[in-house]
């Protein structure tokens, strides 16, 4: 089995452009703050600007058994595709069974009790989630558990574990066919398209 190429390889080779550190984005996203931006990826993805990369954040605290200063990193990566228009914000985020234990619920039921105990979906804007969860869920339901939210006028994956290839190429499958599954109706009150061009 052939390793991955590393991200900057394998985006020189795709045409996309690539830098290795950005401190520039943590102006434009939640949840950089004090986090470092690392193996940054701009390209275009069926005719949309996408952007990735991998966040980098180091924590400390002290152990209350051993009084030793622990240190800790997570990667996390992160996909957005730029949707040309703002939506409301909506989130929709995996449960894992800490979360389900302590009664961590969304704001938002789609009324698939399968899905409802495995992802928590948040909206401040009801009548948003009434609009597209009909067209939505059936997308959201073939695909594994993502975590996701529209942020501005752009949909946002965020995973864990250092940012390569095959996860850029498989969030923006699932971008696209979540843009898709937006009703026209609600594309058209936004002022946008599911469709570029």
């Amino acid at each position: 089995m052939t390793p991955p190429l590393p991200v900057a390889e394998a985006a020189r080779r795709r045409g996309w452009s690539y830098v290795a550190v950005d401190t520039s984005l943590a102006a434009h996203f939640r949840d950089l703050g004090g986090c470092e931006v690392r193996e940054v990826v701009r390209g275009e993805h069926e005719g949309r600007r996408f952007l990735a990369f991998e966040r980098r954040h180091s924590s400390s605290h002290l152990d209350p058994n051993s009084m030793v200063q622990m240190d800790s990193t997570s990667l996390s990566q992160i996909v957005t595709l730029d949707l040309g228009v703002a939506f409301p914000d909506f989130e929709v985020t995996p449960r894992n069974t800490l979360s389900r234990l302590l009664g961590h619920r969304g704001t938002v039921t789609t009324g698939h009790a399968g899905f409802d105990h495995a992802n928590a979906i948040r909206s401040p804007s009801p009548e948003f989630a009434d609009d597209v969860l009909p067209t939505l869920l059936s997308t959201l339901l073939a695909w594994p558990p993502v975590a996701w939210r529209f942020e501005g006028s752009s949909l946002v994956t965020v995973a864990d574990g250092s940012l390569h290839v095959e996860h850029i190429d498989a969030m923006l499958s699932f971008a696209t066919a979540v843009a898709a599954a937006i009703p026209p109706a609600v594309w058209k009150r936004l002022g946008g398209s599911a469709t570029v061009g």
